[in-house]
């Protein structure tokens, strides 16, 4: 009987599966939930038949993934490129990142993405989830060549 032959279907998979979860940080909230959930159970079954030891551990691990759910959550919900009188702020993971006006060379609004260029050759491209508006391009480009 002949045996079909899937070598390459597992490889493939793998890289959608990569990109869908890159892609959606919602996915990625709902297993860190699922994980601190399971943490915390594992951690209040520990304790309670007596190993605080291995008990507190898995509260630590709990309270670990509690901060990248809620790290994962805010950048969920807070898409923000912050344009200032004093800078650029970025959204970043552990703490938003702030680029002040003398350290960035050009600013490159388009519909999808917003590109920052500093005067060290770092180009900083920020994707966004929604398309900008023309008047909101204007706006940006004409606040940028102000400052």
């Amino acid at each position: 009987m002949p045996v079909a032959d899937c070598s390459g279907c597992i490889p493939a998979f793998f890289f959608v599966a990569i990109g869908v979860l890159r892609d959606a940080t919602q996915v990625n909230c709902i297993f860190r939930f699922i994980e601190m959930m399971t943490l915390m159970g594992i951690g209040l079954l520990l304790i309670s038949d007596g190993h605080t030891f291995l008990g507190t551990v898995h509260f630590l691990l709990f309270s670990g993934y509690a901060l990248i759910f809620f790290r994962e959550y805010r950048i969920l919900h807070s898409e923000a490129v912050d344009i200032s009188r004093t800078g650029i702020t970025i959204p970043n993971f552990v703490a938003d990142a702030e680029i002040s006006w003398q350290d960035i060379k050009m600013v490159i609004p388009k519909y999808h993405c917003i590109l920052i260029e500093t005067f060290r050759h770092k180009k900083i491209l920020f994707q966004l989830r929604t398309n900008l508006k023309i008047e909101e391009l204007q706006q940006i480009d004409e606040f940028c060549r102000q400052h």
